[in-house]
């Protein structure tokens, strides 16, 4: 079985600058994204996706609830 994973921490910015933050994304075990993170600062993101990791420790599965 394929285990989820963590993206890096990246900065976005969306067409017509609707938005510019900092984001990860977690992955589903299929490797489709499945949440994105937003922040608007780089070490609340980093901070952030260390939390994510460390809840995610020891998760049997992760499927997006979207088909």
């Amino acid at each position: 079985m394929r285990r989820c994973r963590v993206g890096e921490v990246q900065w976005l910015r969306g067409r017509g600058g609707e938005f510019s933050e900092w984001a990860f994304v977690l992955y589903e075990e299929s490797g489709k994204p499945c949440v994105t993170f937003l922040y608007s600062r780089g070490l609340d993101a980093e901070a952030g996706r260390y939390q994510v990791q460390a809840a995610l420790a020891g998760v049997v599965s992760v499927k997006s609830a979207l088909p």
